[in-house]
């Protein structure tokens, strides 16, 4: 089974282009195992879920946009790695951000 992954870096930024702020950005280390095929992106807004799966990202990219966010909500983040056999690792370490917008 592969190893888990670790989100490392997670925020929000304006989109002027898109007229966006309702955005997070998920960023991680891909794995060095060379089994690995993507990684599979899970959501909730529950710290340690239940987490609902949102999509799965091929090896090589390590940014997810999540668009599909409320403003002003907390969402929590966890990654489970793919290997070229469609197994799922564990959950990586949960990493959270609130999306940019509403109450503070």
């Amino acid at each position: 089974m592969p190893r888990s992954l670790r989100i490392t870096l997670l925020y929000a930024v304006p989109d002027t282009t898109a007229g966006r702020l309702d955005y997070l950005t998920v960023r991680w280390t891909d794995s060095v195992d060379p089994n690995a095929a993507s990684n599979n992106i899970y959501r909730s807004t529950v710290s340690g879920g239940p987490y609902t799966f949102i999509t799965n990202i091929p090896n090589g990219v390590q940014v997810f946009v999540d668009y599909e966010v409320t403003p002003g909500v907390t969402y929590y983040y966890a990654l489970k790695e793919v290997d070229n056999t469609g197994a799922e690792s564990a959950f990586s370490v949960e990493q959270s951000g609130k999306a940019p917008g509403g109450a503070s």
